[in-house]
Order: structure tokens, then sequence, then C-alpha cells
């Protein structure tokens, strides 16, 4: 699919994310339940198709682990995977909350972090432990009630990926790690203030911004599945057929998993991607790839772009893109060629 420039936020890098405000991760958690782009829209769809390829890299931050990320393809590896932030610090949400939640010390799950060093650098085992020990000494050694008050605690640190990516990466980060607990919510955020982060093989990808990824679980069963998003509002640019292109993008992506014993189950990843009209208007819609397994290496994978009228199944290629639904008047098609999808982008995005 083509790439185009996609400067479709009135707000841009240039003016800096402090008047922005950065990204806004429960505005982000509620237009992922509520898009209100129209599937039924050509236009719509095939810009939120252009940003969502647009968006590429950094989804490959805030996502990853499900087959099938690219509409045409299971998305090949990229370097940017090596300083995911769900891979990075899911474990480690998963292990501190099990800690609060049973006060007891669990094994540390770093084991189950990828190859990368980036994943598992000094630096983020560091302020990981900075917290954890923050907590055995106000917590798990007292004999007050745990959930009297809220437990918090927090940890910051600066991350240099030309130091942990065997040279694949350049640029760096400032990142900021925080948690709430009580009987009833567990919170765990994590900041990345991106500084040029870099690819340096592929296209060359280039992020800075702010990215915000949380896991969050609320209710009675405190050691129930954990939610994970993650929203961006970051300054990109890549290099696409030859053609160097730059773009402000904001969105987010956010997991959903159901598993067994057997290792089957479904996994949904979901992206939203925002698009602005030529008149100015902005409307969100959520790409959705769904990927069941049976525990055996086999499985399917299937992509939908749910809008503020339903969901339509989508595919793509060299040549274009097609997406259907039934509703009650009957099947709606929505379809589009390569040069339908460059025209568009300069409309709608320049």
């Amino acid at each position: 699919m083509i790439k185009r420039s996609l400067l479709a936020s009135s707000c841009l890098w240039a003016a800096s994310l402090v008047a922005c405000g950065g990204p806004d991760i429960e505005q982000v958690k509620a237009d992922f339940e509520s898009p209100s782009g129209s599937t039924k829209d050509q236009n719509g769809v095939i810009a939120a198709t252009s940003k969502r390829d647009g968006s590429s890299g950094v989804m490959s931050l805030g996502a990853g682990g499900v087959p099938g990320q690219s509409l045409t393809a299971a998305r090949p590896r990229r370097a940017f995977d090596q300083a995911n932030i769900g891979r990075t610090w899911g474990p480690r949400a998963e292990a501190l909350r099990d800690m609060l939640v049973t006060r007891q010390i669990p094994e540390q799950k770093s084991q189950n972090l990828g190859p990368s060093a980036c994943d598992n650098s000094p630096e983020a085992r560091a302020a990981y432990e900075e917290m954890v020990s923050g907590f055995v000494g106000d917590a798990l050694g007292t004999a007050l009630n745990p959930f009297s008050d809220t437990i918090s605690g927090s940890a910051s640190y600066t991350q240099d990926f030309s130091g942990c990516s065997n040279g694949e990466l350049t640029g760096s980060a400032d990142i900021e790690l925080e948690y709430e607990f009580s009987e009833n919510r567990f919170r765990f955020a994590v900041t990345y203030d991106l500084d040029n982060l870099c690819e340096t093989t592929g296209d060359q990808a280039c992020i800075s911004g702010e990215m915000i990824a949380e896991a969050l679980i609320e209710g009675d069963d405190l050691m129930g599945q954990i939610s994970f998003t993650t929203a961006w509002q970051v300054d990109g640019s890549w290099t696409d057929e030859g053609v160097r292109r730059e773009a402000t993008l904001g969105g987010g992506v956010r997991l959903k998993v159901t598993g067994n014993q057997d290792g089957s189950g479904t996994a949904a990843l979901q992206y939203l991607v925002y698009v602005n009209t030529p008149d100015g208007d902005e409307y969100s819609y959520v790409w959705e790839v769904v990927a069941e397994g049976d525990g055996q290496g086999n499985g399917t994978v299937t992509w939908r772009c749910r809008g503020s009228d339903g969901s339509i199944d989508c595919r793509a290629d060299e040549n274009g893109g097609m997406c259907t639904a039934t509703d009650s008047s009957g099947t709606v098609v929505v379809t589009w060629t390569r040069e339908q999808e460059a025209g568009l982008d300069e409309e709608w995005f320049e």
C-alpha cells in the first residue's frame, strides 16, 4: 500500500507536544469504544487505510505479537520491534500486579521477554527494581492493612537505543514509570518521550514525540486479564519508494487476549487512527486484526475496519483494496485502486 505524506493534524510537531498536551489516553480509550468515522464513506476508509500504513513504525513500538499485522501478509520484523513497549513492560506490569495482590515477591518474568537487549536493558531493569524495592520496604514489610490506602510508586530513566540494539536503532527516550494499586484497581503506566528514535535499516523510519502505555485492571478479581492500551502523538518520517515522507501521527493500539491451557485462543489487536477531511473535520476508525490459533502453529487472521456504523471485513494488495459488510439493506462494498488512494492522500492530508 502507498504510504503518503500524512500531515493530517493541525497540531504539528513544530508547535510542540506541550501545546497539544501530548496523547490523551482516556480519549483514545473512548474512541476505541466509539469510533466516529463511517465505514460506508469510501474516502474515509481509504484515508484510514493510508493512516494505518503510515503509522506502521510507531505501531511496532506499541504493538506486536499478533500475526498478520499487514493486510497483505504477515508483518516482517523491523528494528523498532526491539523497543517494543508492550514486550518490555507487559510482563513486568503483570509481575508487579501479582506481587501487590499476593503480597509475595514472584520470580522475575524477564525471561519471557524477547531476545532483544533493548527489551531487557540494564536501565529498564534498574528502574523496575527501584519501584519494586520501594514497594517491598513500604508495604510487604508492614503489618498495616494493605487496602487502607492507595499504594503508588514511580521511577524514571533515559534509554540510549543505539547502545542496546546492535546498531539497528539510534536516538533515545526519557522514560517514566508509575503505578497505583488499591483494593479494586491496578494501573501501571509508562511514558516515552522519544527523541529522534530512528531505524538504520529498511525504510529508515524516525519517530519523535510522546507515547503512553497503560496496563489496567479494575473490579473484584485483580488477578484477571489485564488490558493494555497505548496512545501516541508523534512526528514521523520514513522512505517510501525512494521518496522521504513526513507525517504527524496520532492514534493508539490495544490488545485483547483470551487463551486456553493448550495454547489455543484468540488475540485481537486493534489500531486507532484519525483522519481529517478537507473541511477540517476529524474522524476516528479502528482497524482490528483477529488471530485465532489452535496451539499447534495453525490459525487464521481476519482484518476488520470499525466505525460509527459497524464493521467491515477488508483485504488489500498492491492494486488497491476492498471492504465488504452485510446489513439490513444488503451487502455494502467499498473498493479503491492504488491511484485513488494516492490521489486521496494529496487531497485529504496535505
